[in-house]
């Protein structure tokens, strides 16, 4: 006959309690814990993407939320991002510094890519040693031959996993199973209802939940019994899935966790169990702290505990039952959710769908914490389709960033009832392996051995190469000189290792830097060396990276729906089935070929298109930039603050500025005016002139912009000196909304499929950001999407839909 347990809440119980053996084991369990923690900290990273779908051509602009243990990280100010296609391919890579724990970033689409699937992967250097937690996110592009078509997934035989609450069904106690329904793709499926059945067929239980073909069903099994869950839909007739066989031998964990308050811990076991286990431990722990520990006694019928919220963080929270021996039996993750601290509200009332028309939206903040949020508004009659996937700040947060099993398919939260959100969260979690380690690693106090480490700047390291006198190395040091793209010097100093090593931390620069090195030995001589700089991260990653672990199978829709056919008429790139008609073959002089190929070699695809290209004439020698310029582009003449240039706009050159302010870009780093000055004109190799706003609308931006590229000197730097190159900082693209002001730009077509794209938001006194953007020519329905976090973790996400 099944044992009668009885429920008593015990509040707290100290080490003191239990025997001393116990208590100088679980001291050591819990010390050990907490130093893996903090030798193994959770840093994470989130990328907001401006949006989902692209065209060749378009810049994704992404804003990275690096946290750790909810707040904003302080460890790492380096951040990467690569992209790569469904077979693994290098596509893009790049390094971005970050700044309080945020970084801005841009990827430019090359002209070139076909239609298809592309996972972008944001993450710092310390995040590769716990690969789960780096944010895939996956946008559709689709190729400039495409873009008539749309696509459609074909549903596929489906699959189910079953995640009972504790690890194993119980006979003739309350089980709580969690189960996960989805196609070889991961692909859930569509309109589904699900029931749990008997082997007779009779309806044993209705899911507590189920959604996104994730579902939470509780029941209590009988011994000899057999029990299927079954699933239906318009396409799916009673498919049927055997649940695992229940044991009469066991215990099972089961949280209640709806109270906004309380966590509700209880154990469920076997009387065979109880017989043989009259004591177990329940241990609870949230980032190596061990928030709660307590005493079942099973033989006493104590078998619950409550722990309060009050003394959580808001995260994942770890609940293992151990048995006297402090062998873990059975272990739950459980969400801590938290009340928030604060709220926002977005006001959309003064929207406006007029052609070109200028729109103007607030956001407001109620609260504490002021979030850092970034804003994105897209037309919502884009295509949009459900094999996409892109999971949102708080979906990450909470649940990919901590799997460490196998890929889900889960882009949001949003959409599950308010009412069923709680029991919704908890079967995700009941469904997931957030563990980073297993409990006998723990109770030995082994660590695994690190590969990557923080970056908290660029570093420099290298071997010095000894010379014919047998130059000794302890003692020694090495000066460096590393110079910027943008002509700016760092001077530095190391010691030199037995073994000729040196490493300098601490440098900041863009886009690359040469480095050149003179020794001092131990008798304080100067003497020129030969070193190798060890390859960076940036320099060492290449393709192709491992595969996507998402690979869902599409295929042409072949009746398209009337959103692709307002996406042709409206947004897709021009001259559509265009390419073979009105093509002129003219012929190049050798300047004009030397040109095209030296701007080939020299620019990256984002920065090559350009309205005037010169080589400056090497039969002159100019004593400043500004005469070089003038010079090579007659009827340019800049101001005496070079921030300005006459003759762009098609004014005469009389010295007077035109109406917009020059961009300027050193090796494509985007330079101060003032830092003209400073360039040698004998390194100029190549110059680009922009004077049309729109050349490259989301890449260059609005706006005059002239393009300098200087030699790229290898080999002998300074004085003959040793000199070696090293990747810097990525600089983003700023995005930049045209202002329709005048009567020419409004007759204009503008076809963007990015309104505004705002990475930071900044509050008034008041609590209210208010946010501006231009229309384009035709939508009439917005997409507005929220994100961002505040320094304690604090999720705020909006998507709203304004028509």
């Amino acid at each position: 006959m099944k044992r009668t347990l009885i429920i008593s809440f015990i509040l707290f119980f100290s080490l003191n309690c239990f025997s001393q053996q116990t208590d100088t084991l679980l001291a050591r369990l819990i010390t050990n814990l907490r130093t893996f923690y903090e030798m193994n900290p959770d840093e994470k990273c989130y990328a907001h993407l401006d949006k989902s779908f692209y065209q060749p051509g378009e810049t994704v602009f992404l804003k990275a939320y690096l946290t750790l243990n909810n707040g904003f990280s302080t460890l790492s100010n380096v951040l990467y991002t690569d992209m790569s296609d469904a077979g693994g391919r290098l596509l893009h890579k790049a390094m971005w510094n970050t700044e309080n724990g945020m970084a801005n970033a841009s990827i430019f689409l090359p002209d070139t890519l076909s239609t298809g699937l592309y996972r972008i992967r944001c993450y710092s250097l310390w995040m590769l040693n716990q690969p789960h937690t780096i944010n895939d996110q996956y946008i559709f592009v689709q190729g400039r031959k495409d873009q008539s078509k749309s696509y459609i997934t074909t549903p596929g035989a489906l699959q189910a996993k079953f995640f009972p609450e504790g690890g194993q069904l119980i006979q003739n106690v309350v089980n709580r199973v969690a189960f996960r329904v989805h196609d070889a793709h991961q692909l859930q499926p569509v309109g589904a209802k699900a029931v749990l059945i008997d082997e007779a067929g009779s309806t044993i239980a209705e899911p507590l939940v189920f959604e996104n073909g994730i579902g939470l069903v509780e029941f209590t099994p009988m011994a000899g019994k057999k029990y299927r869950l079954q699933i239906t839909s318009d396409k799916i007739a009673g498919q049927q899935f055997s649940l695992p066989p229940a044991s009469s031998m066991g215990i099972n964990l089961k949280a209640e966790n709806l109270s906004p308050t309380k966590v509700f811990i209880q154990a469920n076991a076997t009387d065979q169990f109880i017989d043989q286990n009259k004591t177990v431990y329940m241990l609870a722990q949230q980032n190596g702290k061990t928030v709660a520990l307590q005493q079942l006694n099973l033989a006493d019928m104590q078998n619950a505990t409550v722990i309060n919220k009050k003394n959580l963080q808001q995260g994942m929270m770890q609940v293992t039952l151990f048995s006297e021996q402090l062998q873990p039996l059975t272990e739950r993750w459980i969400w801590v959710q938290l009340p928030s601290t604060g709220s926002l509200e977005l006001n959309t009332s003064s929207l406006s769908f007029t052609p070109k028309s200028k729109n103007t939206f607030s956001i407001s903040f109620t609260g504490v914490d002021t979030p850092q949020l970034s804003v994105s508004v897209v037309p919502a009659d884009l295509p949009t389709y459900s094999f996409i996937n892109t999971p949102d700040i708080q979906t990450y947060q909470m649940l990919h960033s901590n799997e460490t099993g196998p890929h889900f398919v889960l882009p949001s939260l949003q959409k599950i009832k308010a009412e069923d959100y709680s029991k919704f969260i908890d079967a995700v979690t009941l469904t997931m392996q957030p563990s980073r380690f297993n409990w006998q690693q723990i109770k030995k106090g082994t660590l695994e051995p690190l590969t990557y480490f923080f970056e908290t700047a660029i570093s420099l390291r290298g071997m010095v190469k000894k010379d014919k006198e047998r130059m000794e190395f302890d003692s020694s040091k090495i000066d460096l000189i590393t110079k910027a793209a943008d002509s700016s010097t760092i001077f530095s100093a190391s010691r030199i290792d037995e073994r000729g090593a040196f490493a300098v931390n601490d440098l900041h620069f863009s886009k690359f830097a040469s480095v050149s090195g003179l020794a001092t030995t131990k008798e304080k001589k100067r003497r020129k060396v030969e070193f190798d700089l060890l390859p960076s991260y940036i320099d060492t990653l290449q393709g192709p990276l491992s595969k996507p672990n998402y690979q869902p199978v599409y295929t042409v829709n072949t009746a398209p729906k009337a959103i692709n056919e307002t996406f042709v008429k409206y947004y897709s790139v021009a001259d559509i089935g265009k390419e073979l008609q009105e093509i002129v073959v003219k012929g190049k002089t050798k300047q004009e070929r030397y040109i095209d190929s030296l701007n080939k070699a020299l620019s990256s695809e984002s920065f090559r298109t350009s309205e005037f290209t010169r080589v400056p004439d090497t039969n002159f020698t100019y004593i400043s930039f500004a005469q070089l310029f003038e010079q090579e582009f007659f009827g340019f003449r800049f101001n005496t603050g070079y921030d300005r240039v006459a003759g762009m706009d098609g004014s005469a050159s009389t010295g007077m500025a035109s109406a917009d302010v020059v961009s300027y870009y050193l090796n494509e780093v985007p330079i101060d005016a003032t830092e003209l000055n400073f360039i040698n004109p004998a390194d100029v190799v190549l110059i680009k002139v922009n004077r049309n706003a729109n050349l490259h609308l989301g890449v260059m931006g609005p706006g005059p912009s002239v393009l300098i590229y200087t030699k790229n000197k290898r080999g002998s730097g300074r004085f003959g000196l040793s000199t070696s190159y090293i990747t810097g900082y990525s600089i983003p693209l700023l995005f930049r909304s045209p202002e329709y002001s005048s009567a020419d730009t409004i007759k204009s077509e503008d076809r963007r499929t990015t309104l505004l794209w705002q990475p930071q938001v900044q509050f008034g006194a008041d609590g209210k950001a208010v946010i501006n953007f231009f229309n384009n020519s035709y939508t009439t329905r917005y997409k507005i999407i929220i994100q961002g976090i505040d320094k304690k973790g604090n999720i705020y996400f909006i998507e709203k839909t304004v028509e």
